[in-house]
């Protein structure tokens, strides 16, 4: 097992809005289980409609809007996940 972090890339911002995850650190053997596993909340798989067609889209799923890398004790040090609570 490793530990894998998701989140969106910078150029990516469209897909991500209020009430919805901005990223997560999973426990999957492989990316492409951690990106199964990220929820997608209230949306459940992002809809959108395109001239009269709905679009069911999960932008965890695609490695073009997002980044899932495995975590490791090498490198800069920085802050991986805070829990923060408004109001």
């Amino acid at each position: 097992m490793k530990l894998w972090n998701l989140y969106p890339k910078a150029d990516a911002s469209g897909y991500w809005g209020y009430d919805c995850y901005h990223g997560a650190v999973i426990r999957a053997k492989t990316e492409e289980e951690a990106r199964k596993m990220m929820p997608t909340g209230d949306e459940a798989d992002y809809h959108w409609e395109d001239s009269g067609q709905v679009i069911d889209y999960n932008p965890w799923l695609d490695a073009n809007v997002t980044v899932c890398e495995p975590l490791t004790v090498t490198g800069e040090a920085e802050i991986i996940i805070t829990d923060f609570h408004a109001g």
